[in-house]
């Protein structure tokens, strides 16, 4: 076996196991699942292909895989043993995590206001968007912060209630904060940030 090592951790979902030729194969087996238990019931013939494409596995799992050769008289197993099984396992889109302020309804908010959110375990990246429609899509397009866990934002409108989400990304996927969940906050009427002091 060649492809992917021994023991290789952050795979993606969608791979090719591959190896090399054994002198004198018709045609090759290969089987993979999730148990480790130096068997496998279910052996698939690739003919003379010695790679094969696995699509929909499992986010953050451990597959056990092998190959045979076979012909006429018999069948050899990779790695010299019916028991020398490889392993891979399969990456994770990040974890749960959580928008913190401005916390969801929240009123008279400043016009200029920082958004914040919590750290998701696997993240590389993060992205935050927000407008004015409630439709849980974003209109007004995903801004990246990198690995910051918060948005300074400035000029929006006074009386408005804004919706915002924030997403996590790796290369495995997204994961949105709190379910998909959008959250609301209001703007603070302008004419409030510069009522006069009346002096009695």
């Amino acid at each position: 076996k060649t492809n992917p090592g021994n023991g290789a951790i952050e795979q993606p979902v969608s791979l090719t196991l591959s190896w090399g030729t054994s002198a004198g194969a018709i045609s090759y087996e290969y089987c993979y699942d999730t148990s480790n238990d130096n068997s496998c019931n279910a052996w698939v013939n690739t003919g003379s292909a010695t790679d094969v494409s696995l699509e929909f596995l499992s986010f953050g799992t451990t597959y056990y895989w092998h190959v045979r050769a076979v012909n006429s008289t018999g069948l050899i197993y990779s790695n010299g043993s019916s028991t020398a099984f490889w392993s891979f396992t399969t990456g994770s889109p990040p974890e749960n995590f959580n928008k913190i302020s401005p916390g969801d309804g929240a009123f008279n908010q400043p016009v200029s206001l920082t958004l914040s959110w919590d750290a998701s375990l696997g993240a590389t990246s993060y992205e935050y968007c927000y407008d004015t429609s409630d439709n849980h899509e974003c209109d007004g397009g995903w801004i990246g912060t990198g690995m910051n866990t918060n948005a300074a934002i400035s000029g929006l409108s006074d009386i408005t209630m804004y919706y915002w989400q924030v997403r996590a990304l790796n290369d495995f996927g997204s994961m949105y904060a709190n379910s998909e969940n959008w959250w609301s906050f209001t703007t603070i009427p302008l004419q409030q940030l510069y009522l006069p002091m009346i002096v009695r």
